[in-house]
């Protein structure tokens, strides 16, 4: 089956100039880890349109920087002027967009509809009037300049391109992802705390269930999934790299003893804790024997 991106036809006249953020380099992963897929900045002319008949897999989202633009989605129409956003949701259905007078100058975003950019819009198409455009301008263009010399400069510009995006979804709980990330981290680095979902929600100041949605959202699982996971990452690592008892390794990863460990563990990866470890260092030892 044709995905939505196979069914876009679009009109790009030779007067249009448009130049991409360079989303494959080392220096633009803070950009990629913040669900940005393909953006730029782009000088339209007259003529110049996008239509798509079944709509995107991707959040869009675009700036005008001057002249005039239009979008139409979902019944509704926009005509864009500089200092206007407009965000279209993932999935909204049929859409097109293009140059309304005889120049369109705009910013523009396809963003992973699993990033974390919690959208709350009420509609397919929502427009917003910002006020930092000249800096969001200059950012992406300088941030397109520096791109190549992966330094310093390039990073700064790339944080003030994602600090602009989050100042746009501002009241749409965008600091979520942040939230949940220093917490999965935090859960990483102590295994041996007993998490689970209530304590987990504790911890985020909110109900199991609000935890239970955004878990969803986030990363497409439970938390008791995401739970499991980390602890047998870290016992896998543990079986391996240490000659622990499993009474004290089940305790290091959070379980009250060793017969609840060895049962999730035998669960999750098809082999008991012994029956891994042993595997795991015949193979390190065939190994060291064929250097």
């Amino acid at each position: 089956m044709k995905n939505r991106q196979q069914q876009i036809s679009h009109c790009i006249p030779s007067g249009c100039r448009e130049e991409y953020l360079p989303l494959e380099l080392p220096v633009s992963s803070l950009l990629r880890s913040h669900g940005i897929q393909f953006a730029g900045v782009s000088d339209l002319v007259d003529g110049y349109f996008m239509r798509s008949p079944s709509g995107y897999d991707q959040h869009l989202l675009t700036f005008t920087i001057a002249g005039r633009g239009y979008w139409r989605s979902d019944n509704r129409q926009y005509d864009l002027q500089p200092g206007e956003a407009i965000f279209y949701a993932a999935g909204s259905g049929a859409t097109d967009f293009g140059v309304a007078g005889e120049r369109w100058s705009m910013i523009w975003f396809y963003l992973d509809p699993a990033a974390p950019w919690e959208v709350a819009f009420s509609s397919a198409l929502e427009l917003k009037v910002v006020e930092f455009m000249p800096q969001l301008e200059f950012s992406m263009r300088n941030f397109i300049l520096e791109a190549k010399r992966d330094g310093q400069a390039a990073r700064h510009y790339a944080e003030l391109i994602v600090h602009y995006l989050r100042v746009f979804f501002k009241g749409n709980d965008n600091d979520s992802w942040e939230t949940f990330q220093n917490l999965w981290n935090e859960v990483a680095a102590h295994p041996e705390q007993g998490w689970d979902q209530r304590k987990l929600a504790k911890e985020l100041k909110m109900s199991v269930s609000t935890l239970q949605r955004y878990c969803r959202k986030y990363y497409g699982k439970s938390p008791h999934r995401l739970i499991v996971e980390n602890r047998m990452k870290q016992a896998m690592l543990l079986l391996v790299r240490s000659d622990l008892p499993l009474r004290f390794l089940a305790d290091k990863i959070g379980y009250s003893d060793e017969f609840s460990f060895s049962a999730a563990f035998k669960q999750f990866t098809g082999e008991s804790p012994r029956e891994y470890r042993q595997r795991m260092k015949k193979m390190t030892y065939l190994a060291d024997i064929l250097k």
